[in-house]
């Protein structure tokens, strides 16, 4: 059997695991006594329940930011053009914050800095 299959039976098997939502059995603290001459036995310990998450005022309200798209960094610096009547001050904000001169050369990485100049209007 080869090292691939092996590694994709043990994954399996967690993955398994994992849908019926029980843990791997845990040994006990102390190993069981057997007879003369016998290794010892080991029991598994019962699975220890998971502490009761303590709910917060924080947890409701933090939602993970979605990443900015290139169509609503565009938005605002139309939005942008149109309130200010001028097109060269939008690109101004897309070459002072987005260090690029066109918007499909903006980085991601840039696309919060640009659409919050926009926005605000700075």
């Amino acid at each position: 059997m080869s090292i691939e299959a092996t590694l994709e039976r043990i994954a399996a098997a967690l993955e398994a695991i994992a849908r019926a939502g029980t843990s791997l059995p845990v040994p006990a603290a102390e190993p069981v006594k057997r007879g003369p001459g016998r290794p010892p036995k080991i029991e598994a310990a019962p699975a220890a329940e998971e502490p009761a998450r303590e709910e917060s005022f924080l947890d409701e309200e933090a939602e993970p930011e979605k990443p900015l798209t290139v169509e609503e960094v565009r938005a605002a610096l139309v939005d942008y053009q149109k309130r200010s009547g001028s097109a060269e001050k939008a690109r101004g904000i897309l070459k002072q914050y987005g260090h690029c001169d066109t918007l499909r050369s903006l980085k991601p990485e840039n696309y919060a800095a640009v659409f919050a100049a926009a926005a605000t209007g700075k």
